[in-house]
């Protein structure tokens, strides 16, 4: 028994962890969409005995939607459309996410010769008219201010009123446990 302890502890000792790794991964040019523009997007791969064709791409995204290009039919696809539809690899392509707020976005690519899904990891990015009309709001919201503060002037310290004003839910209640006690 005492020795079966011995070479757990020499085999924890000597053997490291082991990590998957990751094949595939890109490079946004950034980060921020607005209004359904494109993003340009960079893989970066290094694969022997596999040319470019023999993987396909489809773009991911955790809320929203995407659409990835596809320069030989010309087309927009779908992330939701079929494998057999998706463009082929390639170091450079579009993507056109279509969200409001914070998402994830990443990229499932399929060997066609083995059908085997490699999945590259998550990047944050932001999208949607978050900031829309803001000079018009903030411009309406200072001639709102303006215009009220012309119809209602502020008194002057002599004429502040001195009415007292009812008391609030909490002092009736220390009132109230006041005349009990």
């Amino acid at each position: 028994m005492r020795k079966i302890y011995i070479l757990l502890f020499f085999l924890l000792l000597f053997f490291k962890t082991a990590y998957a790794q990751q094949y595939f991964d890109f490079n946004l040019n950034k980060k921020y969409v607005y209004q359904d523009r494109e993003l340009e997007v960079q893989f970066l791969y290094d694969f022997e005995g596999y040319t470019e064709e023999n993987f396909i791409v489809r773009p991911k995204i955790d809320r929203g939607s995407i659409e990835i290009y596809d320069p030989t039919k010309n087309i927009w696809i779908n992330h939701s459309d079929l494998w057999t539809n998706m463009p082929n690899l390639a170091k450079n392509m579009k993507v056109r996410p279509s969200l409001v707020g914070k998402s994830e976005i990443f990229f499932e690519i399929q060997n066609t010769t083995d059908a085997k899904i490699y999945e590259t990891g998550k990047k944050t990015i932001w999208g949607g008219n978050i900031f829309g009309n803001y000079i018009e709001k903030i411009n309406k919201n200072i001639f709102s201010y303006n215009t009220n503060e012309e119809k209602t002037p502020t008194p002057l310290p002599s004429q502040v009123s001195t009415e007292e004003k009812p008391p609030g839910l909490f002092a009736k209640m220390i009132k109230y446990i006041d005349g009990i006690i």
